[in-house]
């Protein structure tokens, strides 16, 4: 008989999520158990039913097994390019998250995101899913530029609106919150010249 406790593995809120880890397992011949457990909050406060938890359990000796299949598994989608949808949007500073969140995503996880930052044949457009900060000086400059009266509104509109498109066909700012927050602030003072040369003009 053998004595050995079971310990978690991973948990999983649905049962398709699960079902494609105990394939996994089945394959690998690893043994496991499943346990639901309930949510420890009292649904009354939330207005929604408790949702079931399943707990996937295997013995602690089979822990490098079951990382070592997940591992292989996520290689093998990988070189099929059955990237989950949900990696193929992350940005470059996401998918490095990952590597070192060991909490909050599993060994496949972990393992498919580090196979497509270092892959240069990736899906991925790991350039173009990074917006751009401007340099002080350049902002600075883009300051002086405002009071031009048919500058500024194209300074503001190219700092706020311009975007770039990703290789998976995803719309994003070309440049960083810091930025287009000040190209906010730029055309705030674009539109206080354009209306003081428009009322000069007129008079």
């Amino acid at each position: 008989m053998n004595m050995e406790q079971w310990r978690d593995y991973n948990r999983f809120f649905d049962e398709a999520s699960m079902s494609a880890l105990l394939a996994i397992f089945d394959k690998a011949g690893i043994a496991y158990l499943v346990e639901q457990e309930k949510e420890m909050v009292d649904p009354i406060y939330f207005g929604r039913p408790i949702e079931p938890m399943f707990v996937v359990k295997i013995r602690p000796s089979a822990t490098v097994k079951a990382d070592q299949a997940l591992e292989m598994k996520a290689s093998s989608d990988f070189e099929q390019q059955e990237i989950p949808e949900y990696l193929k949007q992350m940005e470059p500073e996401e998918l490095k998250a990952i590597l070192y969140e060991t909490d909050s995503w599993n060994v496949y996880d972990r393992k498919m995101a580090s196979l497509i930052l270092n892959s240069p044949d990736s899906s991925i457009d790991k350039g173009a899913t990074i917006s751009t900060e401007l340099s002080i000086p350049l902002i600075i400059l883009s300051y002086v530029l405002s009071f031009i009266v048919f500058v500024g509104p194209f300074i503001w509109y190219t700092l706020c609106f311009a975007t770039k498109t990703t290789n998976t066909g995803r719309s994003i700012p070309i440049f960083g919150k810091r930025t287009r927050a000040n190209g906010w602030v730029i055309g705030v003072i674009a539109l206080y010249n354009l209306v003081n040369f428009i009322l000069k003009r007129s008079t």
